[in-house]
Parts: C-alpha cells; sequence; structure tokens
C-alpha cells in the first residue's frame, strides 16, 4: 500500500517525540523518587547518629548493657525525646539465638517504622535491645557506633528502606502518576500539533517541485518555484529552474533546429521536383545538363544527411572514435598535400609552419575530416586569388592550430555564432556554394570529445582564423 511521505514524517515525528517524552518524564520520576529516598535514608542515618550519643549515657563499666536490656522503657523514651514513634513491641530477652541470613529467593523483609528498624548491638555483636528485624540477601545495615569514654562500646543498627512506603507515600506516588498522565498528554497534544506544523512546513518546497514537475511534463516552462529555505531544498529548487531553463532552450533550439533543417531541404527537394515534373510533362527532354542539375541537387541533400547523422552521433555520444598516439604533425602535412591541388585550381595558395614531431592522443579519422571541413570552409569562402595560412605549433597546455584564410572577413557578431548549427552569415550564398551550415558544428563537437576547444578571431590576412587548441599526447 502506498504511503505518503507526509504520513511517514508526521508518523515518525509523533512517535519519536512520544518516546523522547515518556521516557523523559519516567526518568524524572525515577531519578524523583530515588533521591527523595535517599534523603531520607540519610535523615535517618542522622537520627541513629543523634541516638546512638543518648544509647552511650546509658551504658555503665559495671553493668554494661544490662539497665538498657531489662528497661526497654528507657529504649522507647529515647525515640521519644528524638520525636520519634516509638517501637510498640520489644524482642523480650537477651541471647536468644541470632536469625540466620536468608537466602536468595526468600520473600522480601517487611520494613516499617524508624524505631522498628534500629536496634543494638554490642561490641560482640550480639542483639541488647530494639527489634531486629528478619534478615534478608538484599537487606542493607547502616551502622553507628556507641562510644562510652573514648571506648567503642556497641552499635546502633538500622535496617535501609529501598522502597518509600507509607500512606503519606502512597498517596505522593498516586498524585504524581496523575501529574505524569496529565503532563504526557499536554506535551503529546503539543508534539502532535507542532509536528503537523513542522511537517507541512518541511514539505512545502517538495510539494512545489512536484507541482512544478507535472507542468514541466505538460510542457510548461514558466512554472514559477519559489523556495528559499538556505538549505539543501534550496539547492534542489535551484537546479529545478535551471533544469527548467535548460528545457525551455532546448525546446526552441529544437524547434529551431527542426524549422532550419526543413527549410534547407525545401531548396533542393522543389528544384527536384520541377526539374523532373518539366521532364515527365515533356516541357523539356532528359538531357545531360538537366541530370547534371538533378544530381547536384541530390548530392547537396546526401551531403546535408550524412552531416546531420555524424552530429547526431556526436551529441549523442555515439561517435565511433578508436583514441591512439600519432603525430598530428604528419597529418597536417599528408591533408595539406591533398588539398593543393584543389586550392590551385581555385586561385588560392596555402602558406604552412607547422612544428614536426607533434603527438596527441586522438582518433585520427576524426581529426582529419575536421582539417577537412576546415580547408573547404576557405575554400568555399574565400575570394580569388586568395590564400591560406596554417601554423601548427606546442605550447604549455598542449598544441595549437591556427587556421587563417584571406578576405572575405566575418563581423565579430557572426563569428561567436558560426559553430551553431545551420547558421549561415548569408544563407543564400552558402547555398550557392554548397554549403550545409554544419562543417563548423561538426568539428566542434569532434574537438571537444578530445577534450579540447576551437574558437573563432578575425584573421591577418583579412578573412577568418580558426584556433584549436588539443591536448598534447606525448612522443
Amino acid at each position: 500500500m502506498r504511503m505518503p511521505i507526509f504520513v511517514k514524517l508526521f508518523t515518525s515525528f509523533v512517535l519519536v517525540s512520544l518516546i523522547l517524552i515518556v521516557g523523559a518524564v519516567a526518568l524524572s520520576n525515577y531519578s524523583f523518587q530515588k533521591g527523595f529516598q535517599n534523603y531520607l535514608n540519610q535523615t535517618e542515618q542522622q537520627r541513629v547518629q543523634e541516638l546512638s550519643s543518648l544509647v552511650a549515657e546509658v551504658y555503665s563499666d559495671e553493668t554494661q548493657w544490662n539497665t538498657l536490656s531489662s528497661n526497654p522503657s528507657l529504649w522507647a523514651e529515647m525515640f521519644r525525646e528524638l520525636g520519634e514513634t516509638p517501637p510498640d513491641r520489644m524482642r523480650p530477652r537477651r541471647g536468644e539465638p541470632k536469625p540466620e541470613r536468608a537466602i536468595e529467593g526468600d520473600p522480601p523483609i517487611t520494613v516499617g517504622p524508624f524505631g522498628e528498624r534500629t536496634f543494638l548491638q554490642d561490641i560482640e555483636g550480639q542483639w541488647v535491645v530494639g527489634h531486629q528485624p528478619p534478615l534478608s540477601a538484599d537487606a542493607q545495615f547502616f551502622y553507628t557506633d556507641v562510644i562510652h569514654n573514648q571506648q567503642l562500646v556497641g552499635h546502633l543498627v538500622l535496617l535501609q528502606q529501598d522502597l518509600m512506603s507509607g500512606p503519606l507515600v502512597e498517596s505522593f506516588k498516586n498524585q504524581q502518576s496523575k501529574n505524569l498522565f496529565w503532563i504526557i498528554a499536554a506535551a503529546g497534544l503539543v508534539c502532535l500539533v507542532v509536528t503537523l506544523i513542522l511537517v507541512k512546513h518541511f514539505l512545502s518546497p517538495l510539494t512545489q517541485l512536484k507541482e512544478g514537475s507535472k507542468a514541466l511534463a505538460k510542457g510548461d516552462y514558466n512554472y514559477p518555484i519559489a523556495i528559499k529555505t538556505n538549505d539543501e531544498l534550496q539547492d534542489l529548487a535551484e537546479n529545478f529552474r535551471s533544469l527548467r531553463v535548460q528545457l525551455k532552450q532546448q525546446k526552441a533550439s529544437r524547434e529551431q533546429w527542426i524549422s532550419d533543417i526543413s527549410h534547407e531541404l525545401r531548396t533542393p527537394i522543389a528544384v527536384l521536383r520541377a526539374e523532373s515534373e518539366a521532364i515527365l510533362d515533356g516541357i523539356r527532354k532528359p538531357e545531360l545538363r538537366y541530370i547534371e542539375s538533378m544530381h547536384r541537387q541530390i548530392m547537396v541533400l546526401a551531403a546535408l544527411v550524412d552531416d546531420l547523422y555524424q552530429l547526431i552521433k556526436s551529441d549523442s555520444g555515439q561517435f565511433d572514435m578508436q583514441f591512439h598516439n600519432f603525430s598530428f604533425s604528419q597529418l597536417m602535412e599528408q591533408s595539406i598535400e591533398q588539398f593543393e591541388l584543389r586550392a590551385k585550381q581555385h586561385s588560392v595558395s596555402i602558406n604552412t609552419r607547422i612544428t614536426p614531431k607533434l603527438f596527441i592522443e586522438g582518433d585520427k579519422t576524426a581529426l582529419s575530416q575536421v582539417l577537412m571541413n576546415l580547408f573547404e570552409n576557405s575554400l568555399r569562402y574565400t575570394d580569388a586569388p586568395g590564400h591560406i595560412q596554417v601554423e601548427l605549433y606546442e605550447t604549455v597546455e598542449g598544441i595549437e592550430l591556427h587556421w587563417q584564410d584571406s578576405s572575405p572577413g566575418v563581423e565579430c557578431e557572426h563569428r561567436q555564432k558560426i559553430f551553431e548549427r545551420l547558421y549561415r552569415i548569408d544563407k543564400s550564398r552558402s547555398r550557392e556554394f554548397g554549403g550545409s551550415g554544419l562543417g563548423l558544428s561538426i568539428c566542434k563537437s569532434i574537438i571537444e570529445l578530445h577534450q579540447g576547444n576551437i574558437r573563432a578571431e578575425q584573421s591577418t590576412l583579412g578573412g577568418l582564423c580558426i584556433i584549436i587548441q588539443l591536448p598534447n599526447g606525448g612522443a
């Protein structure tokens, strides 16, 4: 059965609070009773010490304790002088056998008034006067020396009570029990109210996040989350707000992405449709020039689809790369050799300054594609006669590649966006030269997968300068 978190927290807080309240009250009650019992025992011990002074005056060197043992009323009178109730009965004779100590399991001794728990022993431990209670295995006695003329003549023995007893004590216990009941009831009620308020307060941010997640699921990216708790919940709320903004941006980017792709596909498809329908309707004959025109449009579509596929693979982390250590300097030289013939055909010269034996850890095929995209981009948008300058050198962080071309240049506002997908400075001119608008986006994805970075600056030759930084893989 599903149990809401409110019920879980509320039940947990209430149970813990009640356990603490009952435990604290019980411990306080026990501590009070124990302390009160110790107080009574200490008071009785003082009484026994006072009684020892009175008993010492009765002792005689000639008769010893005979006077006191033969006159029990004298023993009772001493208790009256102390303000205590005298014992109501006395053991009649001296010399009777001493009661044996009880073994474990015997019934506990019965405690009574102070006078019935006090008796006198001589120095040999024989009973003299007073009530000598039955012994028990857990009985606790307090002994006080009786001193006469600076000599030990006997001991006063008090059987101490472990538990409070008596009508007043029982009445006190009953009153305490009632008070404890009402204390626990009142504390429990306060606990319920406070717990209810606290749980609602603690769960309020979670409730907002719950409603916010429902709004996000429905596509509402403007649902407000106002949580100010200065704790982990506020951090969670900040992450939620960040997620909401990112989802909103991704939605806008996705819509723009779909719109741009549709726009890019519309032109070549429209050209293919118009030319094919013209041939089908007999307006044009299926001549070679019309077939070549249709083939060019098909190649544009093929290039766009291939670029889209590579970009999606790199974004999803499915770009199949095989990292190994190789000479990036050698890769640069081989790529330049492949580009030289096409550069001459477009009246573009290539100047290089490549530091030899610079090694990196990466995918050789993917980085070859980066160099090819850079070359195609420069060749496509550089006016003839033009120049391309390539510099590769080592830095403290790794290696750095500067790829520059001559005019026309790119304004600063456009340089910040040329790595975006399908971004073109002049869309009509870019489509004329056959660019898909994804080349630099693919370069950026590949470089980032190599833990590097790429950026665009103004070229000293008047065109665009692409700067690539990659970590050094060592020789």
